[in-house]
């Protein structure tokens, strides 16, 4: 089955500019965005009653919050889409697994997060 859009997405980064640009640009393009910028906020969103089809996560969250998180994000979300939006030097090794894109951090990123969303119904 098909999703239907609007997309429900999390953008769970640290910096606050950031995550006001991903969820600006998103909601234009018509998507319905949550945002998360530290632990309890991300553990709220990743946890509750909200409807995830995917979420752009800042990978620095595991370094700040630690393991659990992964292993809380990776329980509860296994089968959500996520997109690695990180900085060059972060090359996670996600080449066995298909919900999972990287983007590389940079003033262009928006416009590769927004294709990939774009192309949303072949990520899945």
């Amino acid at each position: 089955m098909k999703k239907v859009f609007p997309l429900h997405i999390l953008v769970t980064d640290l910096n606050h500019h950031v995550r006001n640009l991903l969820q600006r640009e998103l909601a234009k393009a018509g998507h319905i965005i949550y945002t998360a910028g530290n632990r309890k906020e991300a553990d709220e969103a990743i946890s509750g009653k909200k409807p995830l089809d995917l979420i752009i996560l800042d990978p620095e969250l595991f370094e700040i919050f630690g393991e659990s998180f992964f292993r809380t994000l990776n329980d509860k979300m296994a089968k959500t889409n996520v997109i690695i939006h990180a900085f060059s030097d972060v090359t996670p090794d996600i080449s066995n697994d298909a919900n999972i894109r990287f983007v590389e951090k940079n003033e262009k990123s928006i416009h590769s997060l927004i294709k990939i969303i774009q192309d949303y119904e072949s990520f899945i």
